[in-house]
C-alpha cells in the first residue's frame, strides 16, 4: 500500500493530477471528528507530517477556521478524496 506522504507528493508534483480536485480527511485529536482540508491548503510535506496555514478548531460541534500554522501527522490522515469520492483510505 502506498503511504500517505507518497500519495500527497504525487498530487503536488505530478502534472497529471489536478491538486485542486483533492482534499484530505484527518482526525481531530481533541474533538474526535473528521476534518476535511483541501490539498491546495498544504504548504509543506515533511517526513512525518504536513504543514498548512489553516487551523480548524472544533468547539461544541461547530467548526472554525483561523489562519495559523498547523502540523498534521500522517498517521491522523484517514482518507483522501477526489471531488468527494474516496481515492485513498486506511
Amino acid at each position: 500500500m502506498e503511504t500517505v506522504r507518497n500519495f500527497l507528493n504525487k498530487l503536488r508534483w505530478d502534472l497529471k493530477y489536478q491538486e485542486h480536485e483533492y482534499s484530505i480527511a484527518y482526525l481531530d485529536r481533541i474533538e474526535n471528528v473528521e476534518v476535511i482540508l483541501p490539498v491546495v491548503e498544504i504548504i509543506d510535506i515533511n517526513q512525518t507530517h504536513l504543514t498548512t496555514n489553516k487551523c480548524v478548531l472544533c468547539q461544541a460541534g461547530k467548526i472554525f477556521e483561523i489562519e495559523m500554522y498547523t502540523y498534521i501527522p500522517f498517521h491522523r490522515i484517514k482518507k483522501i478524496y477526489k471531488n468527494s469520492k474516496i481515492v485513498y483510505s486506511r
